[in-house]
């Protein structure tokens, strides 16, 4: 929908994984959304929109998930992410490549094991800069 709406509190149940991120990031977020998906999940190829400025952080619960990440100079990679993992974008990761979940029962990780896919909740953080808030 590329548009912005006003942050509402962050749930109590959430603090901690804001905590973390925030932490990580090196400041607090100011951007969260929660997505639910169920299998067989997906979302096309895109870069993350402009208006959202530096790292952009996503915590994957319930199932692990295979991200595609592609870029004209290296072509495809794929990285499998765990349930609790982080991911962090930022760079060329995050203002050039595109990434996906391509449509799939099951996700298969670096040493070739099989990971059935599940519902799967992810928790994206990102930060707007105050001329777009």
């Amino acid at each position: 929908m590329r548009t912005i709406k006003e942050w509402v509190p962050c749930p109590e149940e959430l603090a901690e994984v804001v905590r973390l991120v925030a932490d990580h990031r090196g400041d607090f977020p100011n951007s969260l959304i929660a997505l639910r998906y169920t299998v067989p999940y997906h979302f096309n190829p895109h870069v993350d929109a402009s208006v959202f400025d530096g790292k952009v952080h996503s915590v994957g619960l319930e199932s692990g998930v295979v991200i595609t990440f592609h870029s004209k100079e290296n072509g495809r990679y794929d990285e499998y992410f765990p349930p609790r993992s982080l991911m962090s974008m930022q760079g060329d990761s995050r203002y050039t490549n595109t990434h996906c979940i391509l449509p799939r029962g099951s996700n298969v990780d670096k040493n070739g094991v099989v990971h059935p896919r599940f519902t799967r909740y992810a928790l994206t953080f990102r930060y707007v800069p105050t001329m777009h808030r």
